[in-house]
This record gives structure tokens, C-alpha cells and sequence, in this order.
């Protein structure tokens, strides 16, 4: 018990000092020292063709191929399929005997090549979202099965463990939040496919504009199109302007409503950037390459587009918009 609750206080406090992106390594090393294993895929998923299909799960001790090959055998996962009726419940499998009396040839492939020989795997469901929530662990040798006191210890560990990955990734939106004293900009992190996994209130307020009608679990499709997959990128729409950052499974949103200094070109931002600064014409056109004429030209553009009347009114609106 005492090795039980040293675990979970260690956990809890590295949901709050740990980096996001070093948190699940670290709270998966400390449980290997309570209950060992091998190897270890945690992540999210949606149930597809009779199994569970991944969004880039975190795994510890995988290779990448491996997460390939059972992308192509994941509906013969009949571990799996126990797993997502059964939330809550961790299962404790010798897999090649839990697979041999069926008709599974591939997946028996999969767990052969990979050396899956145990398996502690507990799911659960998130309601609010359709995802499932799962923690597999595994043993690479046929005689070292988990045992039932490791299985009890897990299935008592997982839920806290979830919560300690949710108050990390909150952590984490309160710590990027605060980066923005201004408060320019709402946030949320998404899965690699595009569900959400935390975002805060004003976030969905924006989406509601911008899309009255989509679905809140994930990211619309027109958003996910722009984002998704790319480690920077922006997405403008009718109301708001989207910046998105891949980090490794993970996607970083920031959003805010569309201003009108966002419709201004490159290089017209770039004079009104140096008019907020306080530059004279000349000092301007020097800096950007270009006449003096041609950047009183750009400022008569800049206020006609966004129906400012002076560079006082045009400074305040690139401060509010986060240019300045």
C-alpha cells in the first residue's frame, strides 16, 4: 500500500512540475518500477471494423513500425475488442494462447514479431468526446506472465494515471496563457486527429461562431485541413484566425476573432508594424528597401482597408491583434 500511494503521489506531482512533453515517459518509468514490463502504447482511439484505431499513440520501448503493423491487423484485436466493453476492467493476457483458438493468423504475426507475449490492457471511455482511452502494457517473455497483484495494481493505477495526464495538459494551457499577458489569444491541444483534449471556454466560443452547426469533439474538418500534420500553420476563416503547432502526437491551437489588420498583406504589415513603432517615412522605406512614396502609398492602403482613420487608431489595433 505504501509503495501504491508513494506511486500516485509521484504521479500527481509530476502532472504538475513535468513538461508535457516528458510526462508520460516519466510516470511510465516509475510504474515499470512497481509493476515491470517491457513495452507500453498509451494513447487515444476510436473503435473502427470490429477493433480500436490509434491517434499516434505515446509508446515506450516501440518502434514506429511496429505502430504500422498493427494499424493493418487492428480489426482481428479481439483483446482490444474485450477491453472497449469492458472499461475499467485491466485484462491480463498471455496473448499468443489468448489468440491461438481463433482465426487471427495476422494478429498472431503481429504479436509474434513484436514480442508481446504478456499484456495488462485496460480502456476507458470519454463520452464527451466518443474517444477511448487505453493503456496497454506488455512482457516480452513467455515465462514472465503478469500477475494478479500486478493486474489489481493497474487497474487501480489507470484512472489516476488519465487524471494526472489531463491536470499536466491543463498545466500546460495555463502556462502558455500566462506567456500571453494580453490575453490575445484562446487555446486548446488536440490529438493527431483532431480531437480535442483540452481547451478553454472563450476556444469553444469561437468555434461556435465560425461553425454554428460542427460537431465540439474535434477540430471541423476545414480546420483540421489547414493544421493538420503541419508543425506550423494558420488557418483564417469568415470570424477568427487559427494558429496551430505540432509537437510530436500532439497539436497546440491558438485562436482569437478575425481583426481587420489580418487582411493586410505581408509587406503591408510590415510598414504598419514600423508606423506603430514610431519610424517616419523615410526611416521606413529605408528599412523595408522601398521609396518614401511607396510607404505613404502602403499607409493610404493600410487605413483604406481597415477603415482606420490614423496611425494611432492602426497601432492600437496591431497591439490588440498580437503583431506588436
Amino acid at each position: 500500500m505504501d509503495r501504491f500511494n508513494s506511486l500516485l503521489l509521484e504521479m500527481y506531482r509530476a502532472a504538475r512540475e513535468v513538461p508535457l512533453a516528458d510526462f508520460q515517459d516519466v510516470v511510465l518509468n516509475r510504474l515499470s518500477s512497481v509493476v515491470p514490463f517491457d513495452s507500453a502504447k498509451w494513447g487515444s482511439s476510436v473503435a473502427h471494423g470490429g477493433g480500436v484505431v490509434f491517434h499516434d499513440p505515446h509508446v515506450q520501448n516501440e518502434s514506429p513500425e511496429a505502430q504500422q503493423h498493427y494499424a493493418e491487423v487492428h480489426s482481428q484485436d479481439a483483446a482490444a475488442r474485450y477491453a472497449i466493453t469492458h472499461f475499467g476492467q485491466t485484462a491480463n493476457y498471455s496473448l499468443p494462447g489468448y489468440y491461438a483458438g481463433q482465426d487471427s493468423a495476422a494478429i498472431r504475426g503481429y504479436v509474434r514479431r513484436w514480442r508481446h507475449e504478456q499484456a495488462l490492457i485496460t480502456a476507458f471511455n470519454s463520452p464527451a468526446t466518443g474517444l477511448i482511452r487505453s493503456l496497454s502494457l506488455y512482457g516480452a517473455y513467455a515465462n514472465r506472465p503478469f500477475t494478479e497483484c500486478q493486474r489489481r495494481i493497474v487497474q487501480a493505477v489507470v484512472p489516476h494515471l488519465f487524471e494526472a495526464l489531463a491536470v499536466n495538459r491543463s498545466q500546460h494551457l495555463d502556462r502558455w496563457s500566462s506567456a500571453d499577458p494580453q490575453r490575445l489569444w484562446s487555446l486548446s491541444i488536440t490529438d493527431s486527429a483532431g480531437y480535442f483534449l483540452v481547451k478553454d471556454a472563450q476556444f469553444e466560443a469561437l468555434l461556435e461562431r465560425e461553425w454554428p452547426q460542427s460537431d465540439r469533439a474535434a477540430a471541423p474538418p476545414p480546420l483540421l485541413r489547414a493544421i493538420g500534420g503541419n508543425r506550423q500553420a494558420k488557418f483564417k476563416g469568415h470570424s477568427i484566425l487559427v494558429v496551430g503547432c505540432r509537437n510530436k502526437n500532439l497539436q497546440f491551437l491558438k485562436a482569437r476573432a478575425l481583426q481587420a489588420v489580418d487582411d493586410l498583406t505581408p509587406q503591408q504589415i510590415q510598414v504598419a508594424q514600423r508606423v506603430a513603432q514610431g519610424l517616419t517615412h523615410k526611416e521606413i522605406a529605408k528599412a523595408l528597401g522601398i521609396a518614401p512614396s511607396t510607404t505613404r502609398n502602403h499607409l493610404q492602403a493600410i487605413l483604406a482597408r481597415t477603415s482606420l482613420h490614423n496611425n494611432a487608431e492602426l497601432a492600437a489595433q496591431l497591439k490588440s491583434a498580437g503583431y506588436c
